[in-house]
C-alpha cells in the first residue's frame, strides 16, 4: 500500500471522532441536468465508489455564494460546461 493511503487510513478514525464531537454544519448542492431527449446527466466520481453514479455537485459556503451559484460552479468544475440558461439551474441545498 502506498504511504499516502496508509496515512489516510490511519487518520480516518481521528477525523470521524472530530466530526462526531464538533458536528460542524456543512452545505452541499447537487445539480439535476436534463437533456432534451429526457435523459438525466450523472457522473462517476473518482474519489468515491466508482461503481456508483451520482449527480454532479459538491460543497459550498453560503456566506460566499448562493446555492444556484454553487451548482453552476460545480457543473463547470466537474463537466467543463456552462448551463444553457441561468434560470434552468435548480439547486437543492442541504
Amino acid at each position: 500500500m502506498r504511504p499516502r493511503a496508509l496515512l489516510l487510513r490511519a487518520g480516518s478514525p481521528f477525523v470521524k471522532l472530530w466530526f462526531r464531537l464538533r458536528k460542524p454544519t456543512t452545505y452541499g448542492v447537487k445539480a439535476l441536468l436534463r437533456q432534451e431527449n429526457g435523459h438525466f446527466l450523472t457522473v462517476r466520481h473518482s474519489y468515491t465508489d466508482t461503481r456508483r453514479w451520482s449527480l454532479p455537485g459538491g460543497g459550498y459556503n453560503p456566506t460566499r455564494e448562493t446555492s444556484a451559484q454553487a451548482a453552476t460552479r460545480e457543473i463547470h468544475e466537474e463537466l467543463g460546461a456552462e448551463p444553457v440558461s441561468r434560470w434552468l439551474v435548480k439547486a437543492l441545498g442541504g
